[in-house]
């Protein structure tokens, strides 16, 4: 008896596609996590650094313009004004 058997057939290109397919996916969860635990953090450090930087320069002109004027005027808002003026304290006696 002649019984033909049907073999399945298997596509020639499919499993090169999904090999690409998977190393695409790969690269692209290796690419964000170096974002998140490499790139981000050291972008963030930087931030940070400036914004330290920043702030040390404005207290100094602050300091600066206090020696130099003898007072800071800073216009703060809901019509308020905040003055800055140098004080050296003097020691009383205690009582």
């Amino acid at each position: 008896m002649n019984e033909i058997q049907k073999v399945p057939r298997v596509r020639v290109g499919y499993s090169g596609n999904l090999v690409m397919i998977l190393v695409i996916v790969i690269l692209l969860l290796l690419a964000f996590v170096a974002y998140v635990f490499l790139i981000k953090p050291s972008i963030n450090g930087y931030v940070v650094d400036k914004q330290v930087e920043a702030q040390q320069i404005l207290i100094n002109n602050i300091i600066l313009q206090v020696q130099q004027q003898g007072y800071v005027s800073i216009d703060l808002s809901n019509n308020q004004t905040l003055v800055l003026v140098p004080y050296t304290g003097t020691s009383t006696p205690s009582k």
